[in-house]
């Protein structure tokens, strides 16, 4: 393991720090410096999933260049797309889908990007995933698709126009 990558006292990696912040700069000069993409900290999370989280587009085309790993998990089964899907970061949901991002991955509780994305109304995201084909048949551990998750009526709209899968 290269000194770039060793934890603080909280268990988290410099390179996870400037993604949660959105300092580009500071992680091209770790990764410069032999800085594992694909390293989680203490919490679980990836530089990729604090930027998605975040909205920090630059920050994810700089893990993405990094060979940063588009569909890795988390602790909660989620990857990279389902932190951006469930913020409403569109961009971010494009540049991840550019990437090869696979949408139908599940997490713990079975939810896909498209759940999440249903779930908390981000209607320009849940457009870009049904647009892309996202699978909308998926099940979850309480026995829902991502249509019985929205509330809101463009969602609904657009889930029910595209269909289940």
């Amino acid at each position: 393991m290269a000194l770039v990558d060793s934890a603080d006292a909280r268990g988290e990696v410099a390179l996870t720090w400037a993604a949660d912040k959105g300092y580009a700069n500071v992680a091209r000069i770790l990764l410069e410096s032999a800085a594992n993409p694909n390293r989680s900290g203490e919490a679980g999370y990836a530089a990729i999933h604090l930027s998605c989280s975040r909205g920090h587009q630059e920050m994810l085309e700089v893990l993405l260049n990094s060979r940063a790993k588009a569909d890795a998990v988390d602790r909660q089964g989620r990857t990279a797309l389902h932190r951006a899907s469930r913020q409403g970061h569109a961009k971010m949901v494009e540049v991840l889908l550019a990437a090869g991002a696979d949408m139908d991955i599940l997490d713990n509780r079975g939810m896909t990007a498209l759940h999440l994305a249903a779930y908390d109304a981000c209607v320009d995201v849940v457009r870009l995933l049904v647009h892309s084909k996202a699978d909308q048949g998926y099940i979850d551990m309480h026995d829902r698709i991502a249509l019985d998750y929205a509330r809101c009526p463009v969602v609904q709209s657009l889930l029910a126009e595209f269909g289940p899968s």
